[in-house]
């Protein structure tokens, strides 16, 4: 077989590989597969389309003056063919090397991924996270926020007369709990969920207040309301929240009772941290926050500023 050949059928191989396990295909591994072949099947992507890019050159070069006579000769048409072919290449090749869709990391950081799965390694950087020593290391604290003494107890206040958020400087999991004591003093306030700024921003939203409770899906400045309810929480009382995020289902407990149960079988978000945002006029306390992680966990941390989300 000569060598032109050979790197035709390889062309044809690493195509074949780069579309199978394309973008378009992730809904499909995502829900049918699980995360974890996931995972291989964006390194399996990401090298093929690489390697398609390498074997592209080499085929012009190797084909450069039967494909010169073609340009100097061709149609208007069929120049733009191949302007549409270079254009779809291009894209096949960036979402190859940006890393993936709704939050899945770039395949580089499968040593993250190895190293989150080993059980000689800390699940956790700053959890839990009680504020006894009256900081907040480790957060990233948005205007009106700070660590303040509320009877005789360290706790993290949010208090603004715009949309502000606190976060911790993490780049979250895959399936995890979050666990808080809240106390809505006025207004309401958000606990955003698997929130991530890569590729775009996307978060689930839970709303709380007195008149309010709700949980939205957001994809950069697109919100959708995903599930209502009556309002749950009482002004001027300390409640025990309790988030469990397991794929694509959603459960919420308020001092161990049920309050909502959902699962997104459109367009689930699986990976993220969480954030709280207070809404304008409205002061929350936050206390005893804590994360459990499931079978993936932390990666490295990348510090993000994640952008309110106003209902």
């Amino acid at each position: 077989m000569t060598e032109r050949r050979i790197v035709s059928l390889l062309l044809c191989i690493s195509f074949a590989l780069s579309a199978a396990t394309g973008i378009l295909f992730m809904p499909f591994i995502r829900f049918k597969l699980g995360i974890a072949n996931e995972s291989l099947w964006r390194m399996v992507h990401f090298y093929s389309t690489m390697a398609m890019a390498s074997l592209i050159c080499e085929h012009v070069v190797l084909n450069r003056k039967a494909l010169g006579n073609y340009l100097r000769t061709s149609r208007i048409s069929s120049l733009f063919a191949y302007i549409l072919a270079t254009i779809i290449l291009v894209g096949v090749i960036y979402f190859g090397v940006s890393g993936g869709d709704l939050g899945i990391t770039a395949p580089w950081y499968e040593l993250d991924l190895y190293r989150a799965r080993s059980a000689s390694l800390p699940t956790r950087i700053s959890f839990p996270e009680n504020f006894e020593d009256g900081k907040a290391d480790g957060w990233r604290l948005g205007p009106g926020w700070e660590v303040k003494l509320e009877n005789g107890n360290y706790v993290l206040s949010g208090l603004s007369d715009k949309w502000s958020s606190a976060y911790p400087i993490v780049s979250g999991w895959f399936n995890y709990t979050l666990e808080a004591r809240v106390k809505l003093n006025s207004g309401q306030f958000h606990v955003n969920i698997r929130t991530s700024e890569v590729p775009f921003r996307s978060r689930y939203t839970l709303g709380l207040g007195e008149k309010d409770f709700y949980l939205n899906r957001g994809i950069n400045e697109r919100n959708l309301n995903l599930k209502g309810g009556q309002p749950i929480l009482k002004f001027n009382e300390w409640h025990q929240l309790k988030i469990v995020l397991n794929g694509t289902n959603i459960k919420v407990y308020l001092d161990d009772e049920p309050k909502l149960d959902y699962t997104d079988s459109d367009l689930a978000l699986i990976f993220g941290g969480f954030t709280f945002d207070i809404a304008p006029n409205s002061q929350a306390f936050f206390d005893d926050i804590n994360v459990s992680v499931g079978e993936l966990t932390q990666m490295t941390p990348k510090p993000t500023k994640p952008t309110p989300t106003p209902k």
